[in-house]
């Protein structure tokens, strides 16, 4: 009988500081008779010993994890892959020796480590193999010894 005691008690003054603490306005009529509705619910447990609601017992295990990894890994590289033939495109431009298409070969470690590791060149069938050399030594010379640059024709 002490714990309805104790529960009345403890919902009568979260009850009455509630009320104290609504703003004075046109739903203050609302809030009260939500508040009254509330301490109804309260008194009704504490006299009856609790709702018994037979509710079905949820498990989270069942639901799969979904993993982003993959896609946001495929996003990087594509990202950094255009990032790298918009750089290749212009200094080509800027070296009079524009190719076809550009491909470049991308790859993400294990730490999300972006890679460059192959850039293509493709050039129509007809180019000379000067013009060719040329494209070739402006990306070498730009990128390093540690990315292949190659090329194909088309």
């Amino acid at each position: 009988m002490s714990e309805v005691f104790l529960t009345v008690c403890m919902t009568a003054i979260a009850a009455g500081l509630f009320k104290m603490l609504l703003p004075e306005g046109k739903f203050k009529a609302q809030a009260s008779f939500l508040i009254s509705c509330l301490f109804a619910v309260c008194l009704l447990k504490a006299v009856s010993g609790g709702f018994d609601l037979n509710l079905p017992e949820l498990s989270f295990d069942e639901i799969a994890p979904i993993s982003f990894e993959e896609k946001l890994s495929e996003n990087a590289e594509k990202a950094a892959a255009d990032a790298v033939r918009e750089k290749v495109k212009e200094l080509l431009a800027d070296n009079n020796t524009p190719c076809a298409e550009i491909y470049i070969v991308a790859h993400i470690d294990g730490s999300f480590g972006i890679s460059i590791s192959e850039i293509e060149l493709v050039f129509l069938k007809n180019t000379s193999e000067d013009y060719i050399n040329s494209a070739l030594n402006a990306v070498r010379d730009k990128v390093g010894g540690e990315i292949i640059v190659r090329y194909s024709l088309m």
